[in-house]
């Protein structure tokens, strides 16, 4: 009886410790995206393993098919995530393992213009995190920042979330409502004249019809800007 008993205890405790084993959802040499900022490669998947390099946000990865089978939680920006280690190859030729929490396929971390579509005003907060991440900036209105205020007023919010690419020159600012769901939406592109970096804001369908014409920002625009959409 108390040999059973025993067995009993062992066997319950080897059920509470062996790993359930982690699938992850991309296939052997798929492009991924890195979708934070200064993301560490290392040689071995663990924390505190030798570093083969860091890694920038939107920067291009292909994943090699191995991942760890028990996954790790990081707080990434405040918040826990869950994810296991992916060995990947970056387009310099290094390989090794980051955390999976931190990368995504490359067609949900596309270029803007791939992803401004699937969002429109009525959708939940949830939706901008599943599609963007969570690497936003916050702008709140008891900020003091003239150039949050003046955001959120072509906004019409008191709360926005702005996601921004610094390869590309391009963002993206939803804001939100006390219901937190998308009330509006502007996308940002910067453009480095002699005078200095110069940010306009447009509106989705602008952005997806034209491509930048800044002397159709101007006060009055200029006289070719008659098709163009802001």
């Amino acid at each position: 009886m108390i040999s059973r008993i025993l067995l009993s205890a062992v066997l319950s405790l080897l059920a509470l410790t062996v790993p359930v084993a982690y699938a992850v959802d991309y296939s052997q040499g798929e492009s991924l995206r890195v979708i934070g900022t200064n993301v560490i490669m290392r040689e071995e998947p663990w924390q505190g393993a030798a570093i083969v390099g860091s890694l920038n946000e939107y920067d291009h990865l292909t994943f090699l098919g191995e991942y760890t089978v028990e996954p790790i939680t990081v707080r990434v920006r405040g918040e826990s995530v869950t994810a296991p280690y992916l060995r990947v190859r970056a387009d310099s030729g290094d390989e090794g393992w980051v955390f999976g929490g931190l990368v995504s396929a490359d067609h949900d971390a596309n270029l803007l213009a791939g992803k401004l579509t699937l969002l429109d005003p009525g959708d939940h907060k949830d939706d901008i995190i599943r599609l963007y991440g969570r690497d936003y900036v916050m702008h709140d209105r008891r900020m003091r920042s003239s150039s949050t205020q003046a955001l959120l007023d072509r906004l019409d919010v008191d709360q926005a979330w702005e996601y921004y690419y610094f390869r590309t020159g391009e963002g993206v600012a939803f804001g939100l409502g006390e219901d937190e769901r998308i009330q509006s939406i502007r996308v940002r592109q910067d453009d480095l004249e002699d005078a200095g970096l110069t940010t306009y804001w447009r509106t989705v369908e602008g952005f997806l019809s034209d491509p930048l014409r800044p002397e159709c920002h101007q006060t009055p625009p200029a006289s070719s800007c008659d098709d163009y959409q802001h």
